[in-house]
């Protein structure tokens, strides 16, 4: 049985869990990510919940010789395993590029924030919550000035088989860029090989460059499509 005189720090400590895990669910949820508010607010509440449960369970858990004793670390350790298998829930990948690692990782980030909160580190919580939204809010917009790589697909259509493909594939690779995927459909009919090709373009690149010498120095070309 938790001790009356104990109850207003165990509310506090859940108030306390709620508010901060709903400040960093609040940011993901206006950005329409699935993992929002209430997802934030639950994983940190529970977590709190747990190292509670941690403080509290030898002294109402007891067996035939009196309390039983064990290290309250694995509880800790636990939910922060099971969290790291919530998180990894919410990272996909679309056309080889992968979403929702910042949200994975916030979601690991308000489990331990709920165990720092249960365990009463209230201004050790805070702190790390107003860090939180510095990297998560403020470096969005360094990361926007970082000059980064970015994915294009390339539609090519010309004359020839398999072995055509080959060669476009070589060709670009050439040039100094990166071919991460390749997808191709043969036309029996007219003898027309279309080939998709997805291209990392680095910084320092162009792609505009990479069209012109395609159009320029591979023969039979019939049409070139491009999308980011």
């Amino acid at each position: 049985m938790i001790p009356f005189s104990d109850v207003p720090e165990v509310m506090l400590k859940l108030a306390v869990a709620v508010f901060l895990g709903a400040i960093l669910g609040v940011e993901r949820e206006r950005k329409g990510r699935a993992a929002g508010l209430r997802t934030h607010t639950l994983v940190c509440l529970g977590a709190a919940l747990s190292m509670i449960l941690a403080r509290y369970l030898p002294d109402v858990w007891s067996g035939p010789n009196g309390p039983i004793t064990f290290d309250r670390g694995r509880i800790a350790q636990g939910v922060l395993t099971g969290v790291g298998f919530l998180g990894a829930g919410t990272i996909i990948t679309v056309s080889g590029i992968q979403r929702g690692l910042t949200t994975a990782a916030t979601i690991w980030f308000v489990a331990a924030l709920g165990l720092c909160v249960g365990a009463g580190l209230f201004v050790v919580s805070v702190c790390a919550v107003l860090v939180a939204l510095v990297v998560i809010v403020g470096f969005e917009y360094v990361d926007r000035k970082i000059p980064a790589n970015q994915l294009f697909t390339i539609e090519i259509a010309a004359h020839g088989g398999f072995d055509r493909l080959r060669e476009l594939e070589d060709f670009i690779r050439r040039q100094g860029f990166d071919v991460r995927a390749v997808k191709s459909q043969f036309d029996s009919d007219s003898c027309r090989m279309t080939s998709t090709f997805a291209v990392n373009v680095r910084w320092r690149q162009s792609i505009e460059s990479l069209l012109d010498t395609l159009s320029d120095q591979v023969e039979d070309m019939q049409h070139i499509v491009f999308t980011r």
